[in-house]
């Protein structure tokens, strides 16, 4: 950065970056522990805590574990000079940071909140209707996976679970119930490690998923007609999958065919449809922010131009 800027703002943007980012190929399997540093919004007096996860720290450098991959490899070759990399590294200003959190509505976690891993019970709860978390386990097999093998999980796949958990119907006593089988688990950092699954991201997307453990979504029936696993658990919504036109991929719900009607929408509106699913345009009213939302995988369609934009993008 141009100046130095808060942590909690670069984290915000950076985390918001990586759940999105296209880094590595859908079928590469790719185990993380997504870190960034300082830990801290603020200095407590005890330092910046483990740095073993530091990029270029120690053995890890040495032995070549911590790289930047070249973009003209497509992400799976490393940069011939590392170091490089980094001297090249364009800086920005603060407001730019700004802006994207305004756009991208992202939220700040309370110092005051996270004091000695102690959370307090007022959470923003977000607007996302409540899932089934059993209907959920029943249908995507990374999520059964969290649940089952729950005694040894990795750090990313329990996160991935807490933003799916923690919204669906008693998010709260399930979370800890799929968490307390693990052998340092804690209530505390369970309760912060939901807070900040409630409330700096939402639930995570698919693609993110296959991304970190591509081996639970290759034989998934749902991949590709749905955005996140957390609408597996609704009742009645229509789950479409892409190139079955005329066919129902779906547990419910109208066919993938486009109506005369919703023909004609998509001929008028297509443009302005795919720039709120994209991200190009912000959303100026409830009713595009509950479009968008839909595009997401966090609400059910409920109106033509909904249905119609997904019916029609699960044909692209």
């Amino acid at each position: 950065f141009e100046e130095p800027v808060p942590a909690w703002k670069a984290r915000s943007v950076a985390f918001a970056l990586l759940q999105e980012a296209e880094v590595v190929g859908d079928e590469t399997e790719l185990s993380s522990f997504d870190r960034l540093f300082p830990n801290q919004d603020s200095l407590s007096g005890k330092g910046f805590g483990n740095l073993i996860a530091l990029p270029f720290q120690g053995k890890a450098s040495k032995a070549g574990h911590t790289l930047f991959l070249a973009p003209e490899s497509g992400f799976t070759a490393s940069c011939a000079n590392q170091w490089k990399i980094l001297a090249e590294v364009e800086e920005i200003a603060e407001s730019v940071l700004d802006d994207l959190i305004e756009e991208w509505q992202l939220y700040r976690e309370s110092s005051e909140v996270f004091k000695t891993w102690k959370v307090s019970k007022n959470w923003k709860f977000s607007d996302y209707p409540k899932s089934d978390f059993a209907r959920i386990a029943e249908r995507c097999a990374f999520i059964a996976h969290c649940r089952d093998d729950a005694k040894t999980l990795p750090e990313p796949d329990w996160y991935i679970l807490l933003t799916i958990a923690a919204r669906c119907e008693n998010g709260e006593y399930l979370s800890h119930k799929l968490s307390e089988a693990y052998p340092e688990y804690t209530p505390q950092e369970t309760d912060a490690k939901i807070y900040h699954a409630l409330n700096s991201t939402g639930p995570y997307c698919c693609r993110t998923i296959k991304r970190i453990s591509g081996k639970y979504c290759r034989a998934c029936r749902y991949y590709g007609g749905v955005r996140s696993p957390i609408v597996l658990g609704r009742p009645n919504h229509t789950y479409l999958r892409p190139g079955q036109l005329g066919q129902t991929a779906a547990m419910s719900g109208p066919p993938c065919a486009l109506t005369k009607e919703e023909n004609e929408l998509i001929r008028r509106y297509y443009a302005f449809y795919r720039s709120l699913d994209q991200g190009t345009r912000k959303p100026n009213t409830s009713e595009q922010k509950h479009f968008q939302g839909v595009c997401r995988g966090r609400w059910d369609a409920r109106n033509i131009h909904e249905r119609a934009y997904l019916k029609y993008r699960a044909r692209e």
